[in-house]
């Protein structure tokens, strides 16, 4: 009786387990849809990711970022930031002062550099990215925190690739 027991516990249930599970079907990556591109399948229970709370980072950028990390490897410093992490966009807000030239535009924090404080943004009315670098320091003056433009997706891609998180 107890081998019919220990039998049950040790392989039955899990096979029923795994049996019941839909690990077949596809469910993406896990890396926020940067590198599968099945954001409805990771999102699919999301509903508030809408422009009017804050702008999805567009795929496009999800897509180059992820083939800057194929091509560079580790040197690539740049991350996404997930759509649910608002400290960093408190960040930015909370640095940019009134007469700061960013005070005041609505700006969206998209990615991150993990080798320094360097901070992309978009500018929501035109979809310009905005390259800030935090001080974490809310006593700086209006000259902080630095900032470059740096242009459309295009012009992106060309700065991601040549800055490398470097300003």
């Amino acid at each position: 009786m107890i081998g019919y027991v220990f039998l049950a516990i040790v392989f039955i249930i899990p096979a029923i387990i795994l049996l019941k599970n839909d690990y077949g079907s596809k469910r993406g990556c896990g890396r926020g849809c940067a590198t599968c591109g099945n954001r409805d399948i990771c999102y699919k229970n999301e509903k508030d990711r809408s422009v009017k709370n804050r702008s999805e980072v567009p795929l496009a950028l999800e897509r180059d970022i992820a083939s800057f990390q194929k091509e560079f490897g580790e040197e690539f410093n740049w991350e996404l930031i997930e759509w649910n992490d608002k400290s960093v966009q408190k960040q930015v807000h909370q640095e940019l002062k009134k007469g700061h030239p960013l005070f005041g535009m609505k700006l969206n924090a998209v990615a991150r550099c993990t080798s320094n404080d360097d901070v992309l943004c978009i500018r929501q009315e035109d979809q310009i990215y905005i390259s800030i670098h935090l001080t974490y320091n809310n006593n700086g003056g209006t000259e902080f925190p630095r900032f470059v433009i740096v242009g459309n997706q295009v012009k992106l891609l060309d700065y991601l690739r040549q800055s490398n998180c470097h300003m």
